[in-house]
């Protein structure tokens, strides 16, 4: 087990409101017991077995920077367990600067012997167990008080659980330290596993070699320049986010049902604003929707008309991509259902006189959305909605019934 610290406007329908508080209600019922369930879950729910899964690119590419920099250790490993000069101010150093002559020799002769091991336990075809916990770890050995650690290995069962929110916030090298910390609790050193509070002369303990060890793959993973997969990982989008805030832009083909639609058009525009709450596969999501619509009936009559729509809805979330240190791990797909309610207005203009009214107007949606991840939380994001929108005017007597087809393209940004 191991800890590491670094420094870092109108009347509405009647049926409406009561609409929008149900489904608010039903949202919430859905969506909490759904977080809960799955929290629950994955306090202990294994990730990773062999590195692949779509949901543990960064651990998969942590793991890699370990197997690859241990695969290049041998004899000749300069520098193996120093401090080198540029690195003289990083906390992983301040484990490494003070060691004994006999300490830094054991260490390298630790690294040179079970190099092989470290790099096969650290591979893609490992036989560990590699799981996520929600809650903090906490341990205690023998009559050692308990305390708070970033992670725990159980030999026997060939496991390592990690806090995966902390491992979240750790830097790579801090990373691939920890990994290399708790792998090597399943290596034998003269003949028996390292226990963190065992003895281990020259150290003051196992846990005190291990931090050693650990800290020495990622100081050699920045020398040989293996930890730079890590760091291109790193810089991904994440899927993982809670909170998303997008701008979208789209086409609408109009399909009316009305025989009185003020305006008889095929296309207009859309531009929407949503912010969804996400923290684990089902979303909610709250947006704010508008569209126009323009025609010219002859050189001096122009009708303008615009709707503005406030929208409530549910999605839920899959990664479809699993491929072994792909960032395309992180792309996702949703599917969106949400209800609406907001106006609808129109002006009709001969240059001299203008009339104008508005009225209330409702939505029903159900569309899917691809995520494609770029890099440092920003997405590009593409859907396609079927939509339909009701309002009318009382001035003029018209009401529309009409259903959409909307494809959109926009930006979001994950944090």
């Amino acid at each position: 087990m191991s800890q590491f610290r670094f420094n870092k406007v109108g009347k509405r329908e009647d049926w409406l409101l009561p609409a929008l508080l149900i489904g608010a209600a039903l949202a919430a019922v859905i969506v909490k017991p759904a977080y809960g369930a799955q929290s629950q879950a994955s306090r202990q729910s294994t990730f990773v077995g062999n590195g692949g899964n779509a949901q543990d690119l960064e651990l998969a590419s942590a793991l890699a920077v370990v197997s690859s920099t241990a695969a290049g250790i041998e004899e000749s490993s300069e520098g193996l367990c120093g401090c080198p000069d540029q690195w003289s101010q990083n906390d992983l150093c301040r484990v490494l600067r003070d060691l004994s002559a006999p300490e830094k020799k054991l260490c390298r002769e630790a690294l040179i012997t079970h190099a092989d091991e470290l790099a096969k336990l650290s591979s893609r075809d490992s036989d560990v167990n590699f799981v996520w916990s929600e809650r903090p770890i906490s341990a205690k050995e023998g009559t050692a008080p308990e305390r708070s650690v970033d992670a725990v290995t159980q030999p026997d069962k060939r496991t390592v659980i990690i806090n995966r929110e902390r491992f979240y916030q750790l830097p790579i090298s801090f990373r691939v330290a920890l990994l290399t910390h708790e792998l090597m609790h399943m290596v034998k050193h003269d003949g028996h596993l390292i226990n963190d509070e065992a003895s281990a002369p020259p150290f003051k303990n196992g846990s005190a070699f291990l931090d050693v060890m650990g800290a020495a793959v990622a100081v050699e993973a920045n020398q040989k320049g293996t930890v730079q997969a890590g760091v291109k990982v790193m810089a991904v989008s994440k899927s993982r986010k809670n909170h998303w805030v997008s701008m979208n832009f789209g086409t609408i083909d109009h399909d009316s049902k009305s025989s009185k639609a003020l305006l008889k058009t095929k296309q207009s525009g859309l531009s929407s604003l949503d912010y969804t709450y996400r923290p684990d596969q089902i979303g909610l999501q709250l947006a704010i929707e508008g569209q126009e619509y323009k025609n010219r009936y002859t050189s001096d009559i122009n009708v303008n008309e615009a709707l503005t729509i406030y929208c409530l809805g549910v999605d839920y979330k899959i990664n479809p991509i699993n491929r072994y240190l792909s960032r395309w791990n992180e792309l996702y797909v949703t599917a969106l259902a949400s209800i609406g309610s907001g106006n609808a207005r129109y002006q009709i203009s001969d240059g001299d006189v203008s009339l104008s009214d508005s009225g209330p107007a409702t939505a029903v949606k159900a569309g899917v959305r691809v995520y494609l991840p770029i890099t440092n939380g920003f997405w590009v994001i593409g859907g396609y909605d079927l939509r339909r929108v009701n309002y009318n005017y009382k001035t003029l007597k018209i009401k529309t019934i009409e259903y959409q087809n909307i494809l959109s393209l926009g930006g979001v940004y994950g944090f």
